[in-house]
């Protein structure tokens, strides 16, 4: 005699938060195909005449991480009723002082940071630091040669080096 299949009724009235061992469970039930299966029993408020309609995991799953509400536009995004906006920022300063970043984590804000390194081949990081060496001594010699060498280009080069040699 086959097994009953187990279910999970869930209300269909507005978005929950679950806890983590119900996230848990749903990633389960979505990963672990060999085990067998359960069907969620859903209450919409569009469903056919008698109420009830049998769910799979996957769409369950899809149903549940799935936003009420989205709405894109240039400047921002809108999931649900939280506002989101992407800030791009390229390059870092050569040194930090402690706290530098204070002033903007300080703020009682929702902050997701990434951080990108855009991977490349170490012949093309070889050549392009070449490139860079060669550029930043001639700027060095030409300031020298007018009389106003610069401080600054010395230690960016002097970097640049150790960069190469290491």
């Amino acid at each position: 005699m086959p097994e009953k299949e187990e279910e999970t009724i869930i209300e269909h009235r507005k978005p929950q938060l679950l806890t983590p061992e119900e996230v848990d469970h749903l990633v389960e039930q979505k990963l672990n195909k060999d085990k067998p299966r359960k069907s969620w029993r859903l209450f919409p408020q569009l469903l056919p005449k008698n109420g009830t309609r049998i769910v799979q995991p996957e769409e369950m799953f899809s149903y549940l991480i799935t936003p009420s509400y989205l709405e894109i536009k240039p400047n921002y995004a809108r999931i649900n009723e939280t506002y989101h906006r992407v800030i791009q920022a390229s390059g870092y300063p050569r040194k930090v002082e402690d706290g530098w970043l204070q002033a903007f984590l300080n703020k009682n804000e929702n902050y997701d940071i990434s951080i990108h390194i855009q991977p490349s081949l170490i012949e093309e990081t070889l050549a392009f630091l070449h490139n860079q060496i060669i550029r930043q001594t001639t700027d060095l010699i030409a300031s020298t040669a007018k009389g106003t060498p610069n401080p600054s280009l010395e230690i960016k080069l002097a970097d640049t080096k150790r960069i190469y040699d290491a």
